[in-house]
């Protein structure tokens, strides 16, 4: 596993992979908020729903899905990174299509 050298961002990584957040859905599960459910819909505010669906954020959620995509296609393993985010998206999000 490879760490950011901003601990920041660091920490926030580690929150996700632990469901240690304060999105609603985890704030929920932990007693500090009374619904899972979006602020601003009928969604559970996951890390998934704010990365990948959340109209709030769209242009970020643009630039930032291309800057993923872009490096994890052109690194020096990017057979690995392909298979990773092929397999992300299969078992995370069935509803979108991906064609290479």
């Amino acid at each position: 596993m490879v760490w950011p050298r901003k601990r920041d961002i660091g920490t926030s990584y580690c929150r996700i992979l632990l469901h240690d957040t304060m999105l609603n859905k985890d704030s929920h599960r932990t007693g500090t908020s009374d619904t899972p459910i979006y602020d601003y819909g009928m969604e559970e505010e996951t890390v998934t729903h704010l990365l990948f669906c959340c109209g709030q954020y769209n242009d970020v959620m643009t630039l930032s899905t291309k800057s993923c995509l872009h490096m994890m296609l052109n690194s020096h393993s990017a057979i690995n990174y392909r298979y990773f985010l092929l397999h992300h998206v299969m078992t995370t999000l069935p509803k979108v299509i991906i064609i290479f």
